[in-house]
């Protein structure tokens, strides 16, 4: 079997312990790490553990079992049959749905209280509010003809377009604050 070399944070994880207490046993002379500054993993756990460092519950990658059980013995350690990150991809997969679910119920809650819309009912109530832009500007010469022809003070006919304007632009905005459920709002 291939000799694993790991950090001494990835020591400390494999052991179930905190990186300080593997950075105490290298102090102490209990740990050596390798010319690289990594460790072989499974005879540094087994210096750890006998020199007394792993009486802890030890949490790591090998559920706090000692090296000599790892190897090919055909148990169920999950080193020889390759799944040994078995667990580690069920708790990811189960992370990764928890987070999806989250999500999902977020979007939920956003939508039953207003804050979130469906994209085809923005593209909706847009055309519709264009339209009645549209539709208001378009009506403003039939309204308009008569008294602007009969008008010949170019001074009063443009008074009388700008009027008819800020009303028409009035009306709309008081539409589109209805519509946005903003009934109080003065713009």
């Amino acid at each position: 079997m291939p000799k694993e070399r790991v950090t001494q944070a990835e020591l400390a994880r494999e052991l179930g312990v905190t990186p300080q207490a593997v950075h105490k046993a290298v102090r102490a002379g209990r740990l050596t790490p390798g010319p690289d500054g990594k460790f072989d993993l499974y005879s540094a756990m087994a210096a750890f553990r006998a020199s007394g460092g792993g009486h802890g519950a030890h949490t790591g990658r090998f559920g706090g079992r000692r090296p000599a059980e790892f190897g090919q013995d055909g148990g169920s350690n999950g080193v020889a049959d390759g799944t040994a990150g078995a667990s580690e991809g069920y708790y990811r997969g189960r992370a990764v749905r928890e987070t999806y679910r989250a999500k999902m119920a977020r979007i939920e809650f956003e939508r039953a209280t207003g804050l979130l819309v469906a994209a085809a009912e923005v593209r909706r109530a847009t055309f519709e509010a264009f339209r009645a832009v549209r539709d208001a500007l378009e009506a403003i010469p039939e309204r308009l003809n008569a008294r602007l022809a009969a008008e010949s003070d170019p001074a009063v006919a443009r008074e009388i377009l700008r009027a008819e304007l800020r009303k028409v632009l009035a009306d709309l905005s008081s539409y589109a604050a209805r519509q946005a459920g903003l009934e109080h709002w003065s713009g």
